[in-house]
């Protein structure tokens, strides 16, 4: 980027860069609008899946339960399991695995 008198520069505004080059003595040419920027390489889609935790023993009993920590119960564990056995038949591969760090988020993960 050159300085007023030395050059061309590039000035930008927001999203829009332009450029101007020095004509002379304090002179400059009109602003032109910079090229476009190339397209945004194509991303890989990306799949998310959400799995809710597990059932505790509040959970059955209809009770809302916040940041209680509470344990899965044993319909839970196997609620887990059957999760975990789901994901194994339908994904080749898992690369991330975020979790709660109360219990039946943990336990279920």
């Amino acid at each position: 980027m050159g300085s007023p008198g030395n050059g061309p520069f590039v000035l930008r505004s927001g999203d829009q860069e332009y450029t101007t080059c020095d004509l002379g003595e304090g002179e400059r040419a009109p602003l032109a609008q910079a090229p476009p920027p190339p397209p945004p390489m194509p991303m890989a889609p990306v799949l998310l899946t959400l799995v809710r935790h597990g059932e505790t023993a509040e959970n059955a009993l209809r009770v809302f339960q916040g940041q209680t920590p509470t344990d899965l119960n044993d319909n839970g564990h196997r609620q887990a399991q059957a999760c975990a056995q789901w994901l194994r038949d339908h994904y080749r591969r898992v690369d991330a695995v975020l979790t709660s760090d109360l219990p039946p988020g943990k336990s279920t993960a």
